[in-house]
């Protein structure tokens, strides 16, 4: 009823009703009250995660004006119970060691596969631009299903995103993500109005499943339409990975340093932007790369592109395309070259260092098995 009539008020007393319902119930009562089947034997454990599953997945649903109906914000499916999931633990899997002291072919060692997210963009926003936006934008993989930071702003940090060309500031996750079969992308982004108020900008579970890839490019977009917008995540999926951390040192200045793309090289399509800036840097010092890691496929070099800036330069919209001749300084670098080079732009130095670092195999994740309930943990 509360799912037909969309009435988030009866959502409470609809989840309160079933976790009631449960209680005290036969075996074969319960079998049919939820239409399990007959033959195997619930015990009083497989009954009391059921019912608190259905409580948690009711904490994390809201009515989403846009779909007009009910939806689960969080993670959550049908074939594992989130009864005592935590969803605001981080991954705590580090990234892997070295390329130069891990020993054996990639094969042996390393994942099958990896995903960079490109960018995050609003694609649809109902209430115009300019707007500021805070918020959270998770992924989690199924390598452990924990938490992996791409967005995270307060509201006194919120961005402000001038047109449906602004792209979301991404941060890099703590580690690689890994495309087993399927990556979740959980997004919670609100913004703030005029008087200060605080809105629901869009929010809700997303999915890139490995299956459902194309065959013919290395990349795809996922979206979310929800509340006042639509969200784009645009993923590379890259085989066979490893990682690229790029650091950028400012020697001397002023350096006309405008912005940071890399690629794998002969992929210029899929450039993830590191840094963009409208200003010269006047001091020297690391420069504040918004990201830093990159998967790039065994075997491939990164291109580094530093854009100079011009009076008339727009870094993002000036992007000369591969092999052009511009303001820009171009270096390529793989594993087996000198991490670290120098070079000019303006009348300053910059140094660029690249570190190369594996992405390693773990053992399966493993659920905890209570009869027919899998608990994620």
């Amino acid at each position: 009823a509360a799912h037909s009539l969309c009435n988030p008020g009866l959502l409470a007393l609809t989840c309160q009703a079933v976790a009631n319902m449960v209680k005290g119930k036969s075996v074969d009562e319960t079998y049919k009250l939820f239409n399990l089947g007959q033959g195997r034997a619930l015990t009083r454990e497989q009954n009391a995660l059921k019912a608190r599953h259905v409580v948690r997945c009711q904490e994390f649903t809201a009515y989403d004006p846009k779909r007009r109906d009910l939806i689960c914000t969080r993670l959550s499916h049908d074939y594992y119970n989130i009864a005592f999931f935590d969803h605001d633990q981080e991954s705590r899997i580090a990234r892997g060691p070295p390329l130069g002291s891990i020993a054996g072919s990639i094969l042996d060692w390393g994942v099958r596969s990896s995903l960079n997210i490109i960018l995050l963009k609003v694609s649809e926003s109902e209430v115009g631009y300019p707007f500021s936006v805070f918020g959270t934008v998770i992924a989690r993989d199924e390598v452990d299903y924990k938490c992996l930071y791409l967005f995270r702003r307060e509201k006194k940090d919120a961005q402000i995103i001038k047109s449906m060309d602004d792209m979301l500031i991404l941060t890099d996750p703590p580690r690689g993500l890994v495309l087993l079969d399927e990556v979740f992308f959980e997004i919670d982004l609100k913004i703030e109005r005029d008087g200060g108020a605080t809105m629901d900008f869009s929010k809700g579970v997303i999915s890139l499943i490995r299956a459902r890839l194309p065959v013919d490019r290395q990349t795809m977009t996922v979206n979310l339409c929800s509340w006042l917008s639509s969200v784009d995540v645009l993923c590379e999926h890259v085989e066979q990975p490893v990682e690229a951390t790029v650091g950028i040192t400012s020697l001397k200045g002023p350096c006309n340093l405008g912005g940071v793309c890399v690629w794998a090289d002969g992929n210029y399509e899929e450039r993830i932007i590191l840094y963009s800036s409208d200003s010269c840097l006047a001091v020297g010092g690391p420069v504040p790369l918004a990201r830093r890691v990159v998967a790039v496929p065994m075997g491939k070099k990164l291109v580094i592109r530093l854009r100079g800036l011009t009076d008339e330069s727009d870094y993002v919209a000036g992007l000369t395309k591969e092999g052009e001749e511009g303001e820009d300084v171009v270096i390529t670098m793989g594993p087996s070259d000198e991490g670290s080079c120098v070079c000019s732009m303006g009348w300053g130095e910059v140094q660029v260092q690249v570190a190369w670092t594996g992405i390693l195999k773990r053992e399966e994740y493993k659920m905890d098995v209570v009869g027919d309930v899998s608990l994620l943990r």
